[in-house]
């Protein structure tokens, strides 16, 4: 077992200031946000910058590198965000970092990808999520079949 820690706690460091912080601590494994709420401060810091870190096998090296020299790994990529958000604009953003996570952890040979499954809304005109959490009255038990069947499955089925 390995102690690994979120490098998002240290969103206001830079990469190498984080690394050096995790590793004088004693603990061994990374976790990098990739994007959405906790953003991606220490793999570029905004999706373009996540995507070309994707394509450039010398940047992964580099990024590896100032990893492995403190003597830690990565243990996952994070994408903590809504991508099934009622809001289009916040359910696209968060599906990209998401997308980028994925495939930021293959390109880096990182195993583990954490994230959310999301919250949609009540219905299709909602402005935030809401997850219905009881089956009466009736209206909670067909606002909870809506999020699941027309939502929530269709979404992670794809």
């Amino acid at each position: 077992m390995k102690i690994g820690i979120f490098t998002a706690l240290f969103g206001d460091k830079s990469l190498e200031e984080a690394l050096d912080i995790i590793a004088a601590e004693g603990i061994q494994a990374v976790e990098f946000g990739a994007g959405a709420y906790p953003g991606s401060p220490h793999v570029g810091g905004s999706h373009e910058a996540v995507e070309a870190l994707i394509a450039d096998k010398n940047k992964q090296a580099e990024l590896l590198k100032a990893v492995e020299s403190r003597g830690l790994t990565i243990s996952a990529i994070s994408c903590h965000g809504n991508p099934i958000h009622p809001v289009k604009e916040i359910a696209d953003d968060h599906h990209r970092a998401f997308v980028n996570s994925v495939k930021l952890a293959s390109a880096l040979g990182v195993k583990c990808v954490n994230g959310f499954s999301g919250c949609p809304g009540d219905g299709p005109e909602a402005k935030n999520p809401n997850w219905v959490t009881c089956a009466w009255p009736d209206e909670y038990r067909d606002i909870l079949e809506w999020q699941w069947n027309e939502v929530v499955i269709p979404y992670w089925a794809e």
